[in-house]
C-alpha cells in the first residue's frame, strides 16, 4: 500500500489507487484507512480548537497563510 497523495504517510491506499479508482475505493474500506481517518480528524479538530482559543497561535497560523499565497 502507498498514501493516497503518493508523498507521505496519509490514508492508505494501492498503487495506482488515486481518488475515484475502484482501487481506492477497495483501500478506503480497511481499517487501516478507517484508523487513518480517525488520527487525522482528531489532528484537524485539536488544530482548529486551538485557532479558536489561542490568539498568538491564529496570528502565526495567519501570517504562515499570507506568506505562502503571497508567491
Amino acid at each position: 500500500m502507498q498514501d493516497a497523495n503518493g508523498s507521505a504517510p496519509a490514508i492508505p491506499t494501492v498503487l495506482d489507487g488515486g481518488n475515484h479508482t475502484l482501487g481506492f475505493t477497495e483501500a478506503a474500506r480497511s481499517e487501516a484507512s478507517h484508523n487513518a481517518c480517525l488520527v487525522v480528524s482528531k489532528a484537524l479538530a485539536a488544530v482548529g480548537m486551538r485557532v479558536l482559543t489561542d490568539e498568538a497561535f491564529l496570528q502565526k497560523v495567519g501570517a504562515g497563510v499570507v506568506q505562502a499565497t503571497a508567491c
